[in-house]
This record gives C-alpha cells, sequence and structure tokens, in this order.
C-alpha cells in the first residue's frame, strides 16, 4: 500500500507564539494541572487524538495523566490535536521529545488522528520506519481492544482491556531498560499481556486484560476545566461492564462481568472533590443497574450536589434520580429505546418494553421535564419498515404527553430524536451479521425523518451513513482496513470520500 504522505508547509503549523497562546488559555481555565521538570524523569506523552474538548471528559487521559505523574520516576504531559504540530500543554514540548508515546483511543474514528499526530511531530508512522531513537509509541483504549488489528502497522505495543493492571509493567519495563525500545518490547512480549505486532502477522492478540475482582479505585477527574462538554464537572466512574447484554452492545459482551464501586467508596469520592466543584457527572455503562444508585441519589440530595448522568435504561428509572437530576438543573430525560417495537426490542435482547419507556416520560414531565432525547438504531438485522413506523408511533406517544403537560405550563419542550446505524461489534451475537449497504441506510434514515415531519415540537438528529461503513471495517477487518486510514489520513478526506477511494 503506497500512499503519498500529506506535504506539510509552512501553512501546515500555527506559529509557536500562537501554540502558546491556546495553551495558555487552556491552562488559565484548568484547576488540577499537574507540573513536574521536563528532562528530569523518564517522560509519557498522554495523547488523545482529539481536541482538548473532547478528551478532557475521557476517564482514560485523567488516568495516565495523574498514575505515570505519581511515580517520582517518571514524568506525564498531555496532548490533543489543538496544537499543531503537537506540543505539550505543561512545559510545550515536542512530542517527539518523550521517551513513550501512550495514546489512550476511545472510538475507533479518531484511528486516522493518531497517524496524523506522530506525522506533525516529525516520527514516521509506520512501526517498520522508525528508528531506535524514536519514542516508543503504544495504545489503548476502547476501540484498540475491540481491535487492535487496524492500527498493527502504526503501534509498537497496544493494550487490550483495563489499562490499570498493565500500566505499571510498561513503565517498570521502560526503566528497567533505561528506555531502550527493543529491549522493552522484548520484556512485553515476554510478559504475555501486550500486544506487540509484527510484520508476518504471527503476533497473537492476548485475552482482554481485566480488573475480575472488586474495584478498588475509583477513576475520577484529576484536572477540572469549563472548556469541555461536562464543564466544571468531576467525573467518578461508578462501575464497570453492563448486566444486560444487549445483542448489539460491545461493553455487554466483552468487558463482564458486572463491577461497582460501593456507596462508600462513591461517597469518599464526592467528598474529596466538593472543595473544588459541586457538579458530578457518574460514568458508567448502566448507571440505574448500580444497587445502591438510590442511595447514592438520596446522598446528592441532601448535600445538594448537582449530578449528570449518561442515558439512563427505562426500566430503571426511580423518582428520587428524577428529583435529583431536577435539583442539579436538567430539564432533558434521555432514553435509548432503540426501536419502537417491543417485539424486535426483545430479538435484540433488550429487555424493556414501550409501556416503562412511556411511564418514566410521563413521571419525569409530572415532575417538570420539559425534554426528551431519545436514541434509535436504525439498520438491524431482519429490520422493516413496520419497525421504523413503530418508532415514529413511540415518539408520536412521548409527544402527547410532553404536550399535554407542558401547555399546561404554558410551555412546550421538544423531543429530540438521534438516530445511528447498526454496526456489528466482535464479541457480540450479531458480530457476523453483515451490514447493510450505504444506500439502504440512506432510504431507512430518508423513511425516518419524513415520518417525523408531521409531529410539532420533534427534532430530528441524523446519523452519518459513511461513518457506519468506516467504523464496521475499523471494528471488524485485520490490517487491511489500515488502507482505509491511509486513505482519510493521507488525502485529509472525508469518510465517504476516503471509501470511495478505497474502492
Amino acid at each position: 500500500m503506497l500512499l503519498a504522505k500529506p506535504s506539510l508547509t509552512n501553512n501546515s503549523f500555527m506559529s509557536f507564539y500562537a501554540q502558546n497562546l491556546i495553551a495558555n488559555d487552556i491552562l488559565a481555565k484548568e484547576r488540577g494541572t499537574i507540573r513536574k521538570t521536563f528532562g528530569s524523569f523518564f517522560s509519557a506523552a498522554v495523547c488523545f487524538p482529539n481536541s482538548y474538548h473532547v478528551g478532557a471528559s475521557n476517564l482514560g487521559t485523567h488516568f495516565l495523566y495523574e498514575q505515570i505523574n505519581l511515580r517520582p520516576d517518571f514524568l506525564a504531559e498531555r496532548f490533543f490535536t489543538d496544537l499543531n504540530p503537537p506540543i505539550s500543554l505543561e512545559s510545550r514540548q515536542p512530542l517527539n521529545a518523550f521517551n513513550i508515546i501512550l495514546f489512550t483511543v476511545p472510538f475507533e474514528m479518531d484511528f486516522a488522528n493518531c497517524l496524523d499526530m506522530l506525522h506533525r511531530a516529525g516520527i514516521p508512522i509506520f512501526r517498520k520506519e522508525r528508528l531506535p531513537h524514536h519514542p516508543l509509541i503504544c495504545a489503548g483504549g476502547t476501540a484498540i481492544a475491540m481491535n487492535p488489528l487496524p492500527m498493527g502497522d502504526f503501534m509498537d505495543a497496544m493494550v487490550c482491556g483495563d489499562g490499570e493492571i498493565l500500566l505499571s509493567c510498561l513503565l517498570d519495563a521502560v526503566i528497567e531498560e533505561r528506555g531502550f525500545k527493543a529491549g522493552v518490547l522484548e520484556r512485553l512480549k515476554n510478559d504475555g499481556r501486550f500486544f506487540i505486532p509484527t510484520d508476518d502477522d504471527a503476533a497473537i492478540i492476548p485475552p482482554k486484560a481485566a480488573c475480575w475482582d472488586a474495584l478498588h479505585h475509583p477513576l475520577s477527574s484529576v484536572f477540572l476545566t469549563p472548556n469541555t462538554e461536562f464543564a466544571d464537572t468531576c467525573l467518578i466512574e461508578i462501575s464497570r461492564g453492563c448486566p444486560f447484554n444487549c445483542a448489539f452492545c460491545y461493553i455487554g459482551h466483552n468487558q463482564n462481568p458486572f463491577r461497582y464501586y460501593g456507596f462508600e467508596r462513591i461517597r469518599e469520592e464526592f467528598e474529596k472533590n466538593r472543595g473544588r466543584t459541586n457538579r458530578f457527572g457518574l460514568i458508567s455503562s448502566a448507571v440505574t443497574a448500580h444497587p445502591e444508585l438510590e442511595r447514592i441519589c438520596g446522598y446528592a440530595l441532601r448535600e445538594k450536589l448537582e449530578i449528570s448522568f449518561s442515558s439512563i435504561r427505562a426500566d430503571c428509572v426511580p423518582d428520587i434520580l428524577l428529583e435529583l437530576l431536577l435539583q442539579s438543573g436538567q430539564k432533558t430525560l434521555t432514553l435509548a429505546p432503540e426501536t419502537g417495537s417491543d417485539s424486535f426490542r426483545r430479538k435484540i435482547e433488550k429487555g424493556i418494553v414501550n409501556e416503562q419507556i412511556l411511564d418514566a416520560v410521563r413521571r419525569a414531565s409530572a415532575m417538570g421535564f420539559t425534554n426528551l432525547r431519545l436514541y434509535f438504531m436504525l439498520g438491524l438485522p431482519d429490520e422493516t419498515l413496520s419497525e421504523i413506523e413503530a418508532s415514529v408511533e413511540l415518539i408520536h406517544s412521548a409527544q402527547k404527553i410532553l404536550l399535554a403537560d407542558g401547555r399546561k405550563r404554558g410551555r412546550v419542550g421538544e423531543i429530540v430524536a438521534t438516530v445511528s446505524f447498526f454496526v456489528p461489534k466482535p464479541g457480540t451475537p450479531l458480530a457476523d451479521v453483515p451490514q447493510m449497504d450505504i444506500s439502504e441506510l440512506k432510504r431507512r434514515q430518508q423513511s425516518f425523518r419524513s415520518a417525523l415531519k408531521s409531529l410539532s415540537h420533534v427534532r430530528y438528529q441524523p446519523a452519518d451513513p459513511y461513518e457506519a461503513k468506516a467504523q464496521m471495517i475499523l471494528s471488524n477487518q485485520g490490517r487491511e482496513a489500515a488502507e482505509l486510514l491511509m486513505r482519510k489520513w493521507s488525502g485529509n478526506l472525508s469518510w465517504k470520500a476516503a471509501l470511495r477511494h478505497s474502492g
């Protein structure tokens, strides 16, 4: 696969003055920045392959930043795509000055950004082209655990699974080998828990590393900033895995068993961080499955904490949770029906029914919620037009509830119907089901959109079928998927254009 590398002209880069202005502005508004003297320790670049706005809400970034800096023999500084060429926020050092580069990649769509950050730092993107003096380049995160093979030509080592288990092993290897890259990789290979790619495809992907025992230390925000989706909010991971096992969901089939932190551990995190914020975001794939959720909510209500959640499962919405969300200033309830058909939902092993969804909407609306966000998935196996019609009817039923209560209050809110496309994920019951072609995904989306036009106070938020197709390739294919990444990166193309050029 021979593709031209993008040229780096003077116009491709910001001036160092401009970079300093951006970095200074970010750090001036941030609380919790860690500073150590560059050059006095082994150095690790913690790279999030997207903007600071996105990466500041990623707990993997917080974990690496804190845990590496806690070591007396290491320093960690952060990199995001905002600064070009890549320099660290803390000391403004270039990316190629670090001993080790650690990418944390939660989304497959950011794989191409990893290549771009390396290239703009003057580091060869292909593993086999790098020399001994180049940094050791590693990657982890959900997207890597799901399928590391598309990044096999680019990364020296990859972590598949929970990074808490393997981070110390990686850093110890760097120390013991004094940063000598070949020695470090040999140690990691002998360890057996790292994926060390080879040119002959002989490398074996190890079983996913996992914290199987009770989790001992909740991941939480190290730094706080207003420049992110969860502004000035301390994020706390309250559980890991998912007990529900929906047929399409990667986490429920690959990151189990469901493990959670007890109430006392979560309360300790609240108390530890209350001096710097009153806002907390509880992070979990299944927030409402936590067995002590009502106790957590009761504590937060009494202490007048502002709490936010990710989407809530409709069959687990106690009134105390709704009350807490209202106290926190939230007026939008977020649920994920996936489809409006009870029978089709059973087929994809999502065990909730429309009446549970509408009951949650009724109670929330009566308590003062004015808006509703509903997530739907199109292109699921055996889906027909009747399933799309059922989804529209469910939205219509929810709309009638919001309209009736809104008119009594004198203010009618809106329903946002957010659509995604089915992407088969490794290790799930639907892993081998072919994804519908792009033209069919477009047709179904248009049917959904058209059917909603007659409903007032309903806004449709579409999905990109080309991104769904690219995600399918990156989630499931082997090294050949690297061609798609190279096409997108080398030509600075949209996913639509990259797919077209990749045939």
